[in-house]
C-alpha cells in the first residue's frame, strides 16, 4: 500500500510538470499572429511554473523528494522514454523532415543563402544594396557565428538546413541530458531519470520540429552555446565558458547579452573576459571587410525593426511603448546584481536566465515561433532540475492546519 500510494504522488507531481510545459505551448502553437495577450499569458505560465517549483524546493530542502529514489529514477526514465517515443509517432518527425524545402520561410532561406555566398562563392554575406530596413533581402541580418553554426547548410539547397538543424538538435539533447544529469540532486538512478524527463520535456513541444524543420530557424545555435557556457563554468573554465558568450554575441547578440548578465561575477578571472574578447573575433572579421554593410544588415536593421500584432506593442498606446524596453533593461540588471555577488551555481544561473529571456522574448518587437525555439530546451532543463517542486509543494499544503 505505502508503494502505490508513492507511486501515484510521484504520477501526480510529473503529470503536473508535464502538463506545465506542454499546455502553454501548446497554446503558443495555436494562438500565434494577433494572439499577443494569449501569448503573455503563456509566459507568465512558464515564469510562474519556473518560479514556485524552485521556491517550493529551497523554502522545504528535500521535503520535496521522493522517499523512494529508485523508483521515481525509473519513474522518470519511463516517462521520459514514453514522451519521446509518443513525440515520434504523433509528429511523424520523418515525414515533417521530408516534405518541405529548407527554404521553406524566409529564415531557412536567408541563412543557406548565407552560408553558400560565404563558404562556396567566398562572398562577404553582408556586402549588398543598403537596404530599407522594412525591406531585407540583401544582406544577412545575423550574426556571422550563426552562419558558422550552419556550415552543413551548403550541402543542399532543399535539404541542408534541415540536416544542420538535426546536428544542432542532437548536440543540445546532449548537453541538456549531461546538465539535467550532473545538476541534479539524488542518487545516480534519479540524476538518469533527470536526463531522460529533460530530454523528454524538450521535444513535448510540437513547435520546436515545427521551427526546425518545416520553418529551419537558425535559433538553436544560441541555446548551444549557453548549454556549453554552463557546463564549462561548472568546472570553473572559464576561458572557455567566455569563449562561449563571445561567440554567443556575434551570432545573435540578445542571448549573449543574457548569457553574460547571468554569468559575470564581482571577482571574475580575466581569462574569462579574455575568452570574449576571442569568441568575437567573427563578427570583428565581418566589421572590418564592409563596417558600412554590416552594420547596416545586422545592427541597424534590428534596432529599428517594426512590431506586429503578435507583440505586446499593438495593445499599447504607442506613447507607452518605452515600457518594454524599459523592462527589458529592468531584467538583465535585476538579473546580474542578484547573481554577481553569488558563488557559481549552474541551476541558479539557468533558471535566472530563462526567466530573463522569457521577459525579453514576451516585451519583444515580434513574438514569433522561432523565438521559442531558444527558451524551449531551457524550460526542459529548469523544470527538469526542479521536477520534485510539485512534490514538496504538495507536500507542504497537506501539512497545512487550520489556523496554522
Amino acid at each position: 500500500m505505502e508503494r502505490c500510494a508513492a507511486l501515484l504522488r510521484l504520477l501526480v507531481g510529473r503529470a503536473l510538470i508535464i502538463a506545465m510545459v506542454a499546455v502553454p505551448y501548446d497554446w503558443f502553437d495555436r494562438f500565434d499572429w494577433g494572439e499577443a495577450f494569449t501569448k503573455l499569458i503563456c509566459f507568465v505560465v512558464l515564469a510562474v511554473a519556473a518560479i514556485v517549483t524552485r521556491g517550493a524546493l529551497s523554502s522545504q530542502s528535500d521535503e520535496g523528494r521522493s522517499e523512494r529514489p529508485a523508483l521515481a529514477g525509473f519513474m522518470d526514465m519511463f516517462l521520459g522514454i514514453a514522451m519521446l517515443v509518443t513525440v515520434a509517432i504523433r509528429y511523424d518527425i520523418p515525414a515533417d523532415f521530408l516534405v518541405t524545402d529548407s527554404r521553406y520561410s524566409d529564415m531557412g532561406a536567408v541563412t543557406y543563402d548565407a552560408a553558400r555566398r560565404l563558404f562556396v562563392e567566398g562572398e562577404n554575406p553582408y556586402v549588398g544594396q543598403r537596404i530599407d530596413p522594412f525591406q531585407p533581402g540583401y544582406g544577412y541580418s545575423y550574426g556571422p557565428v550563426t552562419i558558422l553554426g550552419h556550415f552543413p547548410a551548403i550541402i543542399s539547397a532543399e535539404y541542408g538546413m534541415k540536416v544542420a538543424n538535426l546536428i544542432l538538435l542532437g548536440v543540445c539533447g546532449i548537453l541538456v541530458a549531461t546538465l539535467a544529469y550532473r545538476f541534479s540532486r539524488g542518487v545516480r538512478l534519479e540524476r538518469l531519470g533527470a536526463a531522460l524527463f529533460a530530454l523528454g520535456l524538450m521535444a513535448v513541444p510540437y513547435r520546436l520540429w515545427f521551427e526546425l524543420f518545416i520553418r529551419c530557424s537558425s535559433d538553436l545555435l544560441e541555446p548551444v552555446l549557453f548549454f556549453l557556457a554552463l557546463l564549462f563554468v561548472g568546472s570553473k573554465r572559464w576561458f572557455v565558458t567566455g569563449l562561449c558568450v563571445g561567440l554567443a554575441l556575434a551570432s545573435k547578440m540578445v542571448f549573449g547579452v543574457v548569457a553574460g548578465a547571468t554569468l559575470v561575477r564581482r571577482v571574475t578571472p580575466w581569462t574569462f573576459f579574455f575568452g570574449v574578447v576571442v569568441g568575437l573575433t567573427p563578427l570583428a572579421l565581418m566589421y572590418a571587410a564592409d563596417p558600412t554593410s554590416f552594420c547596416d544588415h545586422y545592427l541597424f536593421f534590428q534596432l529599428v525593426k517594426d512590431f506586429d500584432n503578435t507583440s505586446l506593442y499593438s495593445l499599447t498606446p504607442p506613447e507607452l511603448h518605452w515600457l518594454f524596453p524599459l523592462a527589458r533593461a529592468c531584467a538583465l540588471v535585476a538579473c546580474f546584481f542578484a547573481l554577481v555577488g553569488k558563488e557559481v551555481s549552474v541551476p541558479r544561473i539557468a533558471l535566472a536566465g530563462y526567466l530573463v529571456l522569457l521577459v525579453l522574448c514576451a516585451t519583444h518587437v515580434e513574438v514569433h515561433g522561432n523565438h521559442l525555439v531558444w527558451v524551449m530546451p531551457m524550460t526542459a532543463l529548469v523544470m527538469s532540475w526542479q521536477r520534485d517542486g510539485i512534490m514538496a509543494l504538495l507536500v507542504g499544503l497537506t501539512r497545512l492546519r487550520p489556523g496554522s
